[in-house]
């Protein structure tokens, strides 16, 4: 496990010292990913976009660019982004729930509820907690169809 992990940094480190990122959307959000844990989130930023121009239609670029977004304390460009990512894949339940937390960390407990409601019904058990105890607690009217 030493040997992979000293393999990845060198590598890493190697594209640093020359200029080099592949330019598969998997290795440039690797890139983003290594940059999103040091000092330089301009460097991530710019990986993290370049990841999403190389495979605009993948939801992966932008579910992994909202948290970083998120870590950075920029909740609207973390909410767009999620937004993007669950058009892309509108029955990946983690997505909804992930949105509906920052919905709810936003105070906005109506679309909250509603994104939890729809991960509950995706499959997604803890989500169906979270909308109850959103409802239980802002007094929501329940969901069309029960929260399952």
């Amino acid at each position: 496990m030493k040997r992979i992990v000293t393999g990845v940094v060198l590598a890493a480190g190697v594209m640093l010292l020359t200029g080099f990122a592949g330019s598969s959307p998997q290795e440039l959000l690797g890139m983003a990913e290594y940059f999103s844990g040091t000092n330089e989130p301009a460097r991530a930023q710019h990986y993290f976009d370049r990841a999403i121009a190389a495979a605009p239609r993948s939801p992966e670029g932008y579910r992994r660019r909202a948290f970083f977004y998120l870590n950075q304390h920029r909740d609207r460009e973390a909410l767009a982004d999620l937004t993007s990512a669950i058009g892309y894949a509108p029955n990946a339940a983690d997505l909804y729930v992930s949105r509906g937390m920052l919905y709810e960390q936003m105070h906005d407990y109506p679309r909250a509820y509603t994104d939890y409601v729809t991960g509950c019904g995706l499959g997604e058990k803890g989500a169906c907690a979270f909308a109850e105890e959103l409802q239980r607690q802002y007094r929501l009217p329940p969901a069309p169809g029960g929260n399952r």
